[in-house]
C-alpha cells in the first residue's frame, strides 16, 4: 500500500515535463525563493496524490536542479523538504507547512550538532539549487533569425572601409584576399 501526500515543487519551465511525467502539475503561482525574491524562468508545480512525496523519484534525478516540499502523512513521515542543484540532492525535515527545514530541540533545550549541520546543508544545497534553476531555464535554446545584408540581398552601394597597409592603401575586402594568401 502506498502513502500519498501533498508535494509542492519548483524547476525551471523547461523541465516541467520531466514532473509531469512523475504526476506533477502546473501550478499559476509564482516562483519564490526563501527570500521573497522571484526566481526567474521557473514555474511552481503541484502533485496532490504524489506517492510517499515522489522522494525516490525525485533523488534518483540528475542534472535538473529543483526544489520540493512535501506535507505530512500521518503515521509515516512528517513535513519535508528535497532540494537538488542538478549535481547535489539534500533531504531534510521540515516545519510544518514551510520551506524551511526543522531543527529539533530536545527536552530541557538541547539542540545537537547534526540538527544543525542538516540545516546549514539544506540552505547551502538550496542556494546553489536556487541559482541553477535560473541559469538552466536562461539556457533555452533559441532559434536566431538568419542575418541578411543591409538593403536585402543586393545591399546598398556603399563605400568599403580602408585600412592602411604599408604605403598602400587597401580596401577592407582586399585586405581579406591578402590575410586569406
Amino acid at each position: 500500500m502506498s502513502e500519498r501526500w501533498y508535494s509542492t515543487l519548483v524547476c525551471a519551465k523547461q523541465d516541467k515535463d520531466v514532473f509531469e511525467k512523475m504526476g506533477y502539475r502546473l501550478e499559476e503561482s509564482k516562483a519564490l525563493s526563501a527570500d521573497g525574491k522571484e526566481i526567474p524562468g521557473a514555474v511552481v508545480m503541484v502533485d496532490e496524490q504524489a506517492n510517499y512525496g515522489h522522494c525516490d523519484e525525485l533523488t534518483a534525478l540528475t542534472g535538473i536542479p529543483f526544489l520540493a516540499c512535501g506535507s505530512s502523512c500521518p503515521g509515516a513521515c512528517g513535513d519535508h523538504l528535497i532540494v537538488s542543484d542538478g549535481k547535489e540532492w539534500h533531504h531534510s525535515e521540515a516545519l510544518h507547512e514551510s520551506n524551511y527545514p526543522a531543527v529539533r530541540v530536545e527536552f530541557g533545550g538541547v539542540i545537537y550538532a547534526s540538527e544543525i549541520e542538516d540545516a546549514k546543508k539544506y540552505w547551502a544545497v538550496y542556494s546553489t539549487a536556487v541559482a541553477a534553476i535560473s541559469r538552466h531555464a536562461s539556457k533555452v535554446k533559441r532559434k536566431l533569425p538568419a542575418r541578411q545584408p543591409v538593403g536585402g540581398a543586393n545591399g546598398p552601394k556603399v563605400a568599403l572601409p580602408t585600412l592602411r597597409l604599408g604605403n598602400k592603401k587597401k580596401t577592407l575586402a582586399t585586405r581579406r584576399k591578402v590575410r586569406d594568401n
